[in-house]
């Protein structure tokens, strides 16, 4: 597995002294900074500041789906120690879960620096699960959780704020009863004026960004956009093969039926089928014109084709069987009760293990609904194959905000095998679209 490098950047210093200087003066703080350069990590960064300066023991961190809240903890986990070093001291955190209240009993009596990341849903959901939140119960002295949390006054973070409507943002915030709000994400829908801002465009010109290219597929069809995938992957895997930086791409399907066959999920669908075809195909063809002890024909040689396509989908916890993705306004959600937290964990737990070499997965297929929550700053190649396109289903103001996503799935800078963030101008991040399609304007 590749090692975890964290490494304060001056960006990261800067979006820090920002946050503590807003602190001091507003009850409502707002940070953006661009997908893939740290926001997360500062967040953290201020949690122990806040500790510091204030004594402040609560902190929640509020997202508005499963796949960032296992994501956020991923990040509290691994920075652990590179935290501790600076600060002295190790936060205490952890996932809401229904079936666990007694970890909000000791979030508010135990001493040190306490973290809970929950989801929009966790707190504001009338499911039965979820209600045991708001229910009086004697562990409690006769409150409920919800009552021991607002008696904390906690410092409440909330991640990607966008995702949800000003209303539902500021209903869910009011429940909690925070001392201090931070919202924090790479575009906010609120007219608010952001303590520390960097964009886009701004990240890149800072080197922290990979550079974009769009490349046209040379047809409409799927399988078209596939080939030029494959073909683009291997260009760019043969440049940096050879610095130690592995390569991964990044195919959503909108239809689990491309990847397995709907009528038996243990066959090949139709789009992994000709994945593998034309995977071979162009693998033998680049062969053939390389040295047999060329390292990276080596290394292409050694990898199993059955091996290097990977596919991340939720299942139905009722019948087992595979789900399509919701449509919604911005983009896609998974259909509600059918999201497989196993499947999210895979993802999440492997994100490490897929820069590493020795990991032969390299083509990942995945719903759409992760591109909200899951990124990889490995990818350099991304496409959607949507038997039905999202524009038509959704209308046109929902696919600009839907495709950045999907960019941002994969524009942070690739780590090498040491785990270093490297910037590699003349490797851009590609995105295939169909021929005539212009979906990213800057």
């Amino acid at each position: 597995m590749i090692p975890s490098v964290f490494l304060e950047e001056p960006h990261h210093r800067e979006a820090l002294d920002a946050l503590i200087g807003g602190a001091e003066t507003s009850s409502r703080i707002a940070l953006e900074m661009e997908r893939g350069t740290g926001s997360t990590y500062c967040a953290v960064r201020f949690i122990f500041e806040l500790h510091r300066r204030r004594g402040q023991r609560t902190f929640v961190v509020l997202v508005p789906s499963q796949e960032l809240k296992e994501k956020v903890l991923d990040t509290l986990k691994r920075s652990a120690d590179h935290l501790c070093a600076i600060y002295h001291r190790r936060l205490r955190f952890f996932g809401y879960a229904p079936r666990e209240m007694h970890r909000i009993q000791a979030f508010a009596l135990e001493g040190g620096v306490s973290v809970m990341v929950a989801t929009v849903q966790d707190i504001s959901s009338s499911r039965r699960d979820h209600r045991q939140l708001s229910q009086v119960q004697d562990r409690f002295q006769s409150r409920s959780a919800l009552e021991v949390i607002q008696a904390t006054r906690p410092v409440v973070f909330f991640k990607e704020p966008h995702q949800k409507s000003a209303r539902r943002v500021r209903a869910v915030l009011e429940v909690l009863h925070p001392s201090l709000e931070v919202l924090i994400s790479s575009l906010h829908r609120e007219a608010l004026r952001p303590v520390y801002r960097l964009d886009g465009q701004a990240a890149r010109d800072r080197g922290l960004l990979k550079p974009l290219e769009v490349v046209q597929a040379r047809e409409a069809c799927w399988s078209a956009r596939i080939s030029r995938v494959i073909e683009i992957h291997l260009r760019r895997e043969q440049e940096l093969f050879y610095r130690g930086v592995k390569v991964l791409s990044l195919i959503f399907l909108d239809d689990t039926g491309l990847y397995f066959d709907p009528r038996d999920p243990r066959e090949m669908g139709p789009c992994l089928l000709f994945f593998q075809e034309e995977y071979r195909r162009q693998r033998d063809s680049l062969l053939e014109k390389m040295e047999s002890h060329d390292p990276y024909g080596l290394y292409l040689r050694s990898l199993a084709t059955d091996d290097t396509a990977r596919g991340y989908f939720p299942r139905d916890p009722r019948s087992g069987l595979w789900m399509n993705p919701k449509p919604r306004k911005g983009g896609l959600s998974a259909t509600p009760g059918c999201t497989d937290e196993g499947v999210l964990k895979e993802i999440l737990r492997d994100r490490q293990g897929l820069s590493s070499l020795d990991e032969p997965g390299r083509f990942l297929f995945t719903h759409g609904t992760l591109r909200e929550g899951w990124d990889h700053p490995n990818i350099f190649v991304i496409t959607r194959i949507s038997r039905i396109g999202v524009i038509s289903r959704l209308g046109p103001e929902a696919a600009p905000l839907s495709r950045r996503d999907e960019a941002r799935c994969g524009w942070g800078r690739a780590v090498d095998q040491e785990g270093v963030p490297r910037l590699y101008p003349a490797s851009p991040l590609s995105l295939v679209v169909v021929p005539g399609e212009r979906p990213y304007q800057s």
